[in-house]
């Protein structure tokens, strides 16, 4: 019986070295995808504090940004911020920033934003909290933050609009030129069903007089929270004299200072240097100052092509979604003459 041919010593060791390649390539794969996860999930848990300014550790002043046209995802972000205060009682911050930039918003968002910072308020009364207002803090941007402490704004900022405002889209006309007729049927008891809720026709005075309630509704509660929240800086600020400014005009720094909306003028590192006073925090050594940065999503970081869904989705549902959606009429504490 021939004996086998003797393997070559070569492929011996081209086997052995492509079978270390490959278990190296599976182990980094592995060390590769746990890292990923680790930083997907990092940036997926909301808010986390990054470092503004440099300085003692062992105590420091938070800043949450309210930027942008206030909405859901605001309200979402900022109640995650001082949730994640709240999770650590004994990492608490001495004093909190609400660095606000914004023309307002939604009112549900703008109200429930608010009650989260007050509550935070009431859970820990010896930290201050100081609202410092970039270009503009109008409508739900000075909403959110009326209760501050002390309020601080730039030169140049726009203040104050204290007011409420709905923008109703009516599709009767459009309809009318494309040759539809809509046929609204409500039931028998509830003949009201389409008042102020039917955007297929032009709005009547009852349609109006309905939406003026609830607009109404809405800026004495604004009155009132701005009362409140600024009578704990001026005790003898009387309702009727934030009733008179709140006719939705927007203020200068130096009117807003005058009409005791605000406090006083400065910039971000003035509002932190009032705050390292107003909380007693020793200037030396400097005080840490952070950051909550807004949420990431998945989608920031894949961005919109790669999502499962197409950009553009024009079956019916997706109209009737849509025309839902314009239709729906938005309560809003929005000021839109800039941004």
């Amino acid at each position: 019986v021939p004996m086998p041919a003797p393997q070559k010593k070569g492929g011996g060791v081209i086997a052995k070295l492509f079978g270390t390649m490959l278990i190296s390539l599976f182990i980094l794969s592995v060390l590769l995808n746990v890292y990923l996860g680790s930083l997907l999930m990092a940036m997926m848990a909301g808010p986390r504090e990054v470092p503004y300014r440099a300085g003692d550790t062992a105590e420091r002043i938070v800043i949450v940004p309210i930027t942008g046209a206030i909405t859901g995802n605001t309200e979402a972000f900022v109640t995650a911020a001082f949730d994640a205060m709240d999770e650590n009682p004994n990492n608490l911050p001495k004093a909190v920033i609400i660095r606000v930039d914004s023309p307002g918003g939604a009112v549900g968002p703008s109200d429930r934003i608010l009650e989260r910072i007050n509550r935070f308020k009431q859970d820990h009364q010896g930290i201050k909290i100081v609202a410092s207002y970039g270009s503009i803090a109008a409508s739900g941007g000075y909403y959110v933050s009326c209760s501050a402490d002390h309020i601080m704004a730039e030169p140049i900022c726009i203040n104050g609009s204290i007011g409420v405002i709905a923008q109703i889209p009516t599709f009767e006309k459009m309809l009318d030129n494309l040759g539809i007729e809509p046929v609204t049927i409500v039931a028998d008891g509830s003949p009201k069903k389409d008042v102020a809720n039917n955007m297929m026709r032009s709005f009547n005075e009852e349609d109006v007089a309905k939406f003026k309630e609830i607009l109404n509704q809405a800026h004495d509660r604004f009155v009132d929270v701005v009362h409140t929240g600024r009578k704990t800086v001026h005790a003898d600020l009387k309702r009727e004299d934030i009733a008179a400014v709140a006719n939705g005009n927007t203020y200068t720094t130096a009117q807003a200072i005058e009409h005791k909306l605000i406090d006083s003028e400065g910039y971000l590192e003035d509002a932190i240097n009032e705050t390292i006073k107003l909380a007693g925090i020793s200037s030396k050594p400097r005080i840490t100052v952070v950051q909550s940065p807004r949420r990431f999503t998945m989608m920031d970081m894949l961005g919109k092509a790669a999502s499962d869904e197409p950009i553009i989705n024009l079956d019916g549902q997706q109209i009737r979604e849509t025309l839902i959606d314009l239709s729906t009429p938005r309560i809003e504490y929005r000021y839109t003459g800039a941004y």
